[in-house]
C-alpha cells in the first residue's frame, strides 16, 4: 500500500474558498446545535482552496444514526432565518442556496459511511467512488475533528489492490483509428466525439491506477492539475488530449491517429509498470486498419433487377 497524501492543516485558500468555508462552517454549527451530529465535514473545491465563483458547498453531517425529523426541521428553519437560506427540492440531503451558492448538506452515519469506503477502497469500487476518496484526502473538519482525522487517515493509504483493479477497470479502448472514415460514412459523429473523450478519461484512469492517484471520470475536472501530480506518463500528455478533442471535429483522422498512439504508449507502461495485468485485449488492434471492400463485378450476361 502507498501513502498517497498528507493531510495539509493550514489549506491555503483564495477569497472565493474562504468565502465558502464560512459558509459552511456556519450550517455546521446550526445543525450541531439541533442534531446530536458526530462530525461535520467540507470536501470538494473549497477544502482545497480552489474555488471559483461557480465553486458550491459541498458538505456532510455524520451521526450514529439520523437524527428524526423534528430535530433537522429545527436545524432547516435555522439556517433559513439566520442565513437568508433558500431551501431547495433536491435528492441526497438537504440543499440550500445561500447568496447565489448552492449548498449541499449530506446526512449519512458512521455505519454507512465506513462500508462505503470499504466498497471504495476495494476492487469492485463503482465509478464516482474514488471522486468521494480523494475528496477525503483534503477534507476539512468543520466539527469533530477526531472523527475525521481517522477517516482522512484511512484512505490517505492507497490500496495496490485497487491500483490494479484501476488499471485494469480502464485498459479498455474503442480503436477508432481502425476503420479511417467510418464516422463520416455513417453519419456518426455524435458518436466519433463520445468515443474519443471517454477513450481519454481512459487513459487519464490508467495512469491513475499505475500512480496510486485517485480518480474518477464522474465530473472530472482540473485535467492539468490531475496529470501534473502523475510521474508515470507519456510526455505532453495534457496538450497532447487537449489537441487530440480539437481534431475529433477539425482533423477526425489526426484524432483518431494521436489516440492510437497515446493507446500504444499507455499499454507499453502498463507492461513495463504491473507486468501481472493482461493487455492483450488493449493491445489488439493497434497498427491495424480496416478498408472498405467493394462488389464484385456483376458478369456482362448477369441479368439486371428491374
Amino acid at each position: 500500500m502507498r501513502r498517497v497524501s498528507q493531510h495539509d492543516p493550514a489549506h491555503p485558500a483564495g477569497e472565493a474558498s474562504r468565502h465558502l468555508r464560512e459558509l459552511a462552517g456556519r450550517i455546521a454549527a446550526i445543525y450541531a446545535a439541533h442534531t446530536p451530529a458526530r462530525a461535520a465535514i467540507l470536501v470538494g473545491s473549497a477544502s482545497t482552496g480552489k474555488s471559483d465563483e461557480y465553486s458550491d458547498v459541498d458538505m456532510g453531517l455524520l451521526y450514529d444514526e439520523i437524527p428524526p425529523e423534528e430535530q433537522l426541521d429545527a436545524a432547516r428553519a435555522r439556517v433559513v432565518r439566520e442565513l437568508g437560506a433558500v431551501p431547495l427540492s433536491r435528492p441526497n440531503g438537504d440543499w440550500y442556496r445561500v447568496g447565489g451558492v448552492y449548498c449541499q448538506v449530506g446526512l449519512i452515519t458512521l455505519d454507512a459511511l465506513d462500508r462505503h469506503l470499504d466498497r471504495a477502497l476495494g476492487p469492485d469500487f463503482q465509478e464516482g467512488d474514488q471522486k468521494a476518496l480523494s475528496g477525503w484526502l483534503h477534507a476539512i473538519a468543520l466539527h469533530g475533528e477526531d472523527i475525521v482525522e481517522a477517516r482522512r487517515r484511512r484512505v490517505a493509504t492507497y490500496p495496490e489492490e485497487l491500483a490494479r483493479a484501476t488499471v485494469r477497470r480502464y485498459l479498455r479502448f474503442q480503436p477508432l483509428w481502425l476503420v479511417p472514415g467510418y464516422h463520416a460514412a455513417r453519419d456518426a459523429a455524435l458518436w466519433f466525439h463520445h468515443a474519443a473523450a471517454e477513450n481519454c478519461l481512459h487513459v487519464l484512469g490508467v495512469f491513475a491506477g499505475l500512480n496510486r492517484r485517485y480518480y474518477s471520470t464522474f465530473q472530472f475536472k482540473r485535467m492539468r492539475g490531475f496529470i501534473d501530480t502523475l510521474q508515470l506518463k507519456p510526455p505532453g500528455l495534457a496538450d497532447r488530449i487537449e489537441r487530440l478533442l480539437g481534431d475529433v471535429t477539425t482533423e477526425p483522422p489526426s484524432a483518431a491517429r494521436e489516440l492510437e498512439a497515446l493507446v500504444a504508449e499507455t499499454v507499453a507502461l502498463v507492461e513495463e509498470h504491473m507486468p501481472e495485468v493482461d493487455v492483450s485485449d488493449a493491445k489488439r488492434y493497434l497498427g491495424e486498419r480496416q478498408h472498405p471492400w467493394q462488389l464484385p463485378p456483376r458478369p456482362a450476361n448477369e441479368r439486371q433487377d428491374p
